[in-house]
């Protein structure tokens, strides 16, 4: 999630590769070793979801730690420490959403106390996000959501129709839509069905509800397959769903070319970039994927698309992000 984070931890990373390979990475097991390889790499660096150990919580980012990277403003001065603390150990669950705003970028490190609590209030008011205020009687307020575009919005009446020049588009825009929401709603079920958190529908339907916004709010980008396991941290990090949007919206900018419907996305760039890195690091496995015809390394494309979350646990997932 930080580059920083990256930068410092960027001496090893050829190392990191290599035995999560293993040198052994041939005979149709390179798969399943990078799997597992990746999955033990987050827990030996901590958990900071589930009972940290003593060794490892000591290098944990705690509270009274990030509490000392700020000025008397409320200014971030400590920002390059604290990152030494994530990358050895992850962030204190207790601190998590908090640091995450930082990590992202949805406040500057310049910024003072004062000041975030005035834009965060600003943005919870401004949005409506998730109050009952951005539905009416025909789906939506369209007063609200449009105030809330970030980009080119369609300027045809997704309601009646009375700004479309053609009945027929304007049906075609509200079926178009109402698909978006069918596609949004199938993916919320199936994604991280396993926490109990998502056992409370109020839970799936915050989901459901902040990805109908961004699709609506971003419609050069839309809804695609993926987004809900991009969302889902997000969603059960922060109790205010405008928080979880903000940060969701922030993410989403860094990865907004993954998801492009047209050209190469940003996944297939990163793909061609992790085959160069692969011949350098690890020519084992390199000539064995060269040899069975996966140059293209499609069996990473979902690891890269939605971050590892469906590869690695939730709790290891979180740990990884932090990580990069």
């Amino acid at each position: 999630m930080s580059s920083a984070a990256g930068q410092d931890n960027g001496d090893t990373a050829g190392d990191y590769i290599k035995w999560m390979c293993g040198a052994g990475g041939r005979a149709g097991g390179a798969m399943a070793n990078l799997q597992r390889g990746v999955g033990s790499l987050v827990r030996d660096i901590g958990d900071p979801c589930l009972n940290p150990s003593p060794v490892k919580g000591s290098k944990m980012l705690k509270p009274e730690k990030w509490h000392t990277c700020f000025d008397n403003d409320g200014k971030v001065i400590g920002f390059r420490k604290a990152l030494k603390f994530i990358v050895l150990g992850g962030v204190d669950p207790t601190i998590r959403a908090e640091v995450w705003e930082f990590l992202l970028g949805c406040y500057a490190l310049s910024s003072t106390s004062e000041y975030r609590r005035k834009l965060r209030a600003v943005r919870r008011f401004d949005t409506f996000l998730f109050s009952d205020r951005w539905l009416d009687d025909n789906g939506y307020n369209r007063e609200v959501i449009d105030s809330l575009r970030i980009s080119d919005a369609p300027e045809a009446d997704f309601v009646d129709g009375t700004k479309s020049n053609s009945v027929v588009a304007s049906k075609d825009r509200v079926s178009e839509w109402l698909w978006t929401l069918h596609r949004i709603v199938v993916d919320v079920v199936r994604t991280d069905s396993h926490l109990d958190f998502y056992g409370e529908s109020r839970n799936m339907a915050r989901m459901s509800d902040i990805l109908a916004v961004y699709a609506w709010v971003d419609p050069s980008t839309g809804y695609c397959q993926g987004m809900s396991d991009l969302l889902s941290p997000f969603v059960v990090l922060y109790e205010d769903d405008a928080d979880a949007f903000w940060c969701f919206e922030m993410l989403l900018r860094r990865m907004r070319e993954n998801f492009q419907m047209e050209g190469p996305t940003g996944v297939m760039k990163q793909l061609q970039a992790l085959w160069k890195i692969m011949e350098i690091t690890d020519v084992e496995l390199f000539e064995h994927l060269s040899t069975i015809g996966a140059e293209s390394l499609h069996f990473a494309f979902r690891m890269l698309l939605v971050l590892f979350r469906r590869e690695l646990s939730f709790e290891e997932s979180l740990s990884m992000w932090e990580l990069v």
